[in-house]
């Protein structure tokens, strides 16, 4: 049987384990799951990064504008009604690619 005290250490080692995962890491998963042609699953990990670009270089962030416009315009059809927001982000890429 496992103590309660070594249980509260696996946990907290588990959590900073997923805790290291830095923000670049999840961008560049992000851009991988966008280049294998799974552009749900790189939605996904972009959105869960977008409360956290402020922390990402300013080079990493016009990467995310443009990975994220080109996700949504991919996924753009009836039933993901994200153009608008692809040309949002892809706006967000081409302003960003001018000042660095």
């Amino acid at each position: 049987m496992i103590s309660p005290r070594h249980l509260a250490v696996f946990a907290i080692a588990a959590l900073c384990s997923t805790a290291c995962a830095t923000y670049q890491d999840d961008l560049q998963r992000g851009i991988k799951y966008y280049d294998g042609n799974e552009h749900e699953r790189a939605l996904a990990v972009l959105r869960s990064l977008e409360p956290d670009m402020d922390s990402l270089k300013p080079e990493d962030r016009v990467r995310y504008y443009y990975y994220r416009g080109m996700t949504d315009y991919r996924l753009a059809n009836d039933t993901f009604k994200v153009r608008p927001d692809a040309r949002h982000w892809l706006g967000l890429a081409h302003a960003g690619e001018k000042d660095t």
